[in-house]
């Protein structure tokens, strides 16, 4: 067969160029570590290295949601926890006060320092995360949610919007407690109802152990005790519901026929039982009236006021005991309050903890899927390396012989 000098030149330098195409590709693959270079390499490779590049990114961005929901929820906590130590401090420094043997002045020291814990209440309810944006505001977090008005009267301009954060593939958690739900709306009280002697009694009816008898609900019907006297000179009670005479009994509506008050003695009616204790008299009340909501900041406010009575009276001193036992309770119920939410947040951070261990190990199982298409085995490439490094070296070498033959040598 003979072959032309011009098809011998076309033909040896295509050999050697493909030779240095694929001692090229191998070197491309050996300095990024990866097998697939282009979609060509291996087509059906590339579409599922794609699909799984975009898994593992979606992924990537979820476990960045769970940090930044992980850290929300942590700020909450901190807050929420010197709010519990706040609750505790001021219900110590309310059993202080309650304590007899205090004098008006004792009392007025107390009440210096629970304006102090007021103002700190205040700065905890306005507190910022890392980024500037107030952790109890809502969606609204780029404004303080909590404006003294007037005096001691707190108002709050966030909204109740809670906001999600998509942790998991297929979970959303709500990363956030607005302030109204956190401050605002705490249950008076026993949550039924609350009995309450009024500022104008002239007596020192003390209020005690108030509370539903066993199987009974409250009514919802606002009540008032009233004192008076019979004609035999006794003390006495009366009580109307909503403003209907229901002790004594109708249609007897005469003092006489009303029971006779006993200091300590259990009064019950409608099923609210109390105690009464101390001296009352005639034109004094008490009050009983369903359970509403109560801010921390009015507990504080009704506390602070109530300890800086000016008179130090006998009537004063048993007003501000019924109020004190009242801002117990309502301290208490605060206390519970911040226990639940408190409850919440640790419950959502062990989900994300769970979502973030869940996503790490899904993350691991794509990463190394995706590392099996697409990284280079670097023993078998270094190994084809060199044989393709000889097999250019050795195609070179031929069209380097072979060119210089001629029959003009053979002259």
């Amino acid at each position: 067969m003979r072959i032309s000098t011009a098809r011998f030149q076309t033909v040896s330098i295509s050999n050697v160029l493909e030779q240095q195409a694929k001692l090229t590709k191998l070197q491309q693959q050996l300095s990024t570590g990866r097998r697939i270079l282009t979609p060509a390499d291996d087509p059906a490779g590339a579409a599922q290295a794609l699909q799984l590049a975009a898994r593992i990114g979606n992924l990537e961005r979820l476990q960045q949601n769970a940090t930044l929901a992980g850290n929300q929820l942590g700020q909450e906590e901190v807050a929420l926890e010197q709010v519990s130590n706040l609750i505790q401090r001021v219900r110590d420094l309310t059993l202080d006060a309650k304590n007899d043997s205090k004098a008006a002045a004792d009392r007025n020291l107390i009440a210096a320092e629970l304006r102090e814990r007021f103002n700190e209440l205040l700065q905890i309810a306005n507190a910022q995360d890392g980024n500037g944006e107030y952790l109890f505001a809502g969606a609204a977090s780029r404004e303080a949610p909590f404006h003294v008005v007037t005096g001691r009267e707190v108002a709050y301009t966030g909204d109740q919007t809670i906001r999600y954060v998509q942790v998991g593939p297929t979970r959303q958690l709500p990363v956030n407690h607005t302030g109204f739900d956190v401050f605002m709306r705490i249950p008076e009280g026993s949550g039924s109802f609350v009995a309450r002697s009024t500022a104008k009694n002239q007596g020192s009816a003390l209020i005690e152990n108030a509370h539903l008898v066993a199987g009974a609900t409250y009514s919802g019907s606002e009540y008032r005790l009233r004192f008076e006297e019979n004609t035999a000179g006794e003390l006495v009670y009366l009580v109307e519901r909503d403003g209907e005479l229901i002790v004594p009994a109708p249609p007897a509506t005469d003092p006489d026929a009303a029971p006779v008050f006993v200091a300590g003695e259990r009064i019950e009616f409608d099923g609210v039982s109390l105690i009464i204790r101390g001296e009352p008299v005639v034109g004094d009340s008490i009050e009983v009236a369903p359970a509403g909501h109560q801010s921390l900041f009015q507990t504080l406010d009704e506390l602070i006021t109530v300890l800086e009575q000016a008179e130090d009276t006998a009537s004063n001193r048993a007003h501000m005991h019924n109020v004190l036992s009242n801002v117990l309770d309502n301290l208490d119920s605060a206390r519970e309050n911040i226990l639940r939410v408190r409850a919440e947040v640790g419950s959502r951070l062990h989900a994300i903890d769970a979502e973030t261990e869940g996503n790490a190990d899904t993350l691991l199982a794509l990463q190394t899927t995706r590392s099996k298409l697409e990284d280079l085995d670097y023993a078998s490439a270094i190994s084809d390396f060199s044989l393709q490094l000889v097999g250019l070296q050795a195609a070179q070498k031929t069209y380097l012989q072979v060119q210089g033959l001629s029959l003009f040598n053979l002259l």
